[in-house]
This record gives structure tokens, C-alpha cells and sequence, in this order.
């Protein structure tokens, strides 16, 4: 992982985990949407036999409950950076911004952002691209002059 990349606290593997669950959750959020105008007296009261909650959102929330703060704080960064909030060479203001906030609820805020998923993965993609500082090095010849290499 390049750039900010390998200074989060999070693991790239786990954040692909979420990125999954996370996409899991929003396909079985807009198909259970599609009950809304449902009459019972048209489907027969099925909806009654439909288990209540949606099991891809308690696996999400659960793997977003096993991390720490930093963590979802930089979940929330990199979603917001994929929004297009805040470009790539932002992510540390974006990541003030979600800690300064840290008062609200981040599971609950992230779980609510719609295409989480794809949000988070496009925040890693731009970060990935994102190219490194100029590391160049100033040397000081035998004659006390500054040279950048």
C-alpha cells in the first residue's frame, strides 16, 4: 500500500472484509425495500413470516463493532475521500473532520451512508494513487554547498 496507506491503523484485509460486507448489506437493503407498497391483503401476510432485522447489516455492524475508534475514524475518512468530499491529498483533513465529530455514533454513521462499499473502495483506490512527497535528500558537498538529489 502506498501514501497515507501505510500509516493506517487498519489492515487492508480488513477493510476489503468491509468493503464486502458493506456491499452485501446495501443488495439486501434495496431488494427488502421492495415490500413498501405491499398490501396484506395482496401477499397474503408473508411479510409476517420474513425474519425481522437484516442479517447483513448485523454482520456489519458487528466487524465495524470490533474496531477500534481509529479505526472506524479512518473508515469514515476514506469513505469520504471515495465521496468525493475531500481529494486524496486531504485525507488527514477528512480524518480531523471524522474525529472532531467523534461524538456521533460511526458505526451508526457509516452503517446509514448508502454504497458504503463502493465509497470506501474508491477512497483506498485514490489513495493508492495518490503519489508520495517528493523524498528528495539535500547533501552537503566537501565544500559546504546544499545539493537536492
Amino acid at each position: 500500500m502506498s501514501g497515507a496507506g501505510a500509516s493506517w491503523s487498519i489492515s487492508r484485509e480488513r477493510i476489503d472484509d468491509i468493503i464486502l460486507k458493506a456491499r452485501t448489506f446495501s443488495a439486501e437493503d434495496v431488494a427488502s425495500g421492495m415490500e413498501d407498497g405491499s398490501n396484506p391483503s395482496d401477499d397474503r401476510e408473508i411479510a409476517a413470516l420474513e425474519p425481522v432485522g437484516n442479517p447483513a447489516e448485523a454482520e456489519l455492524a458487528a466487524a465495524l463493532e470490533e474496531l477500534n475508534v481509529d479505526a472506524l475514524s479512518e473508515l469514515a475518512a476514506l469513505m469520504l475521500v471515495g465521496r468525493g468530499d475531500y481529494s486524496a491529498a486531504e485525507y488527514t483533513d477528512a480524518l480531523g473532520t471524522v474525529t472532531s465529530a467523534a461524538d456521533r455514533n460511526l458505526i451508526t454513521f457509516l452503517i446509514g451512508t448508502p454504497d458504503l462499499g463502493d465509497l470506501i473502495e474508491e477512497g483506498v483506490s485514490e489513495m493508492d494513487n495518490l503519489e508520495p512527497p517528493d523524498a528528495s535528500t539535500t547533501v552537503i558537498d566537501t565544500k559546504g554547498n546544499q545539493h537536492e538529489q
